[in-house]
């Protein structure tokens, strides 16, 4: 039984170590569906591909669908993550456990990188 559906948006921003104005320029010039689907391969790669990662395993307990849980504003760029809150992603509240909560905030926020440019090395989440 899920205990309810969350979802994160990621907003394009720049600062000194996050995405470059190359990026942000890059990211402008793609339309939504395009940044949506590099953002579903990129996820999906790393989902299969490292099938014994934190992310991976976090991503599965929240039950992340890839195909129905990225929604991308063609004007602003943002992207919506959704998935739904299971009781194994939860705390003793119950609520969406806070390292849960960091890790799937990395994990989008490097899709949306991969969304924009599929080689993107860039750091994600910087605590700056």
């Amino acid at each position: 039984r899920s205990t309810g559906s969350l979802y994160f948006i990621v907003t394009p921003r720049t600062t000194k170590k996050l995405p470059s104005t190359t990026h942000i320029q890059t990211m402008h010039r793609l339309s939504g569906n395009q940044i949506r689907t590099q953002a579903i391969a990129g996820i999906t790669s790393l989902l299969s591909d490292h099938s014994n990662s934190w992310g991976h395993r976090v991503a599965n307990t929240v039950k992340f669908v890839p195909e129905t849980g990225i929604k991308v504003d063609e004007i602003s760029k943002e992207v919506q993550f959704s998935f739904v809150v299971t009781p194994d992603s939860c705390n003793g509240m119950p609520s969406l456990h806070g390292g849960a909560a960091a890790t799937l905030a990395d994990v989008f926020t490097t899709v949306h990188l991969w969304g924009i440019d599929p080689t993107s090395k860039h750091v994600s989440t910087s605590l700056e």
